[in-house]
């Protein structure tokens, strides 16, 4: 059994992800996280263009989560 922080992650992002596909068939690249307090917090990626490479979102998205976890 996941531990209840695992499936609240879980059920965002795939709640995230149904509503970006029913509405705009596809969805870029996205990440949720959530800090000690239990505060959850979504993030994404803007590199100033309207279709970014997903592998360019992806390196930025894995970037600022090992900042997070370093920090």
């Amino acid at each position: 059994m996941a531990h209840p922080d695992l499936n609240l992650l879980l059920d965002k992002s795939l709640g995230f992800a149904h509503k970006m596909l029913k509405e705009h068939g596809e969805f870029f690249p996205f990440g949720y996280s959530l800090d000690l307090g239990g505060k959850v917090a979504m993030y994404g990626v803007d590199t100033g263009t309207e279709h970014p490479p997903s592998q360019q979102v992806i390196d930025i998205l894995s970037s600022h989560y090992k900042q997070k976890a370093e920090a």
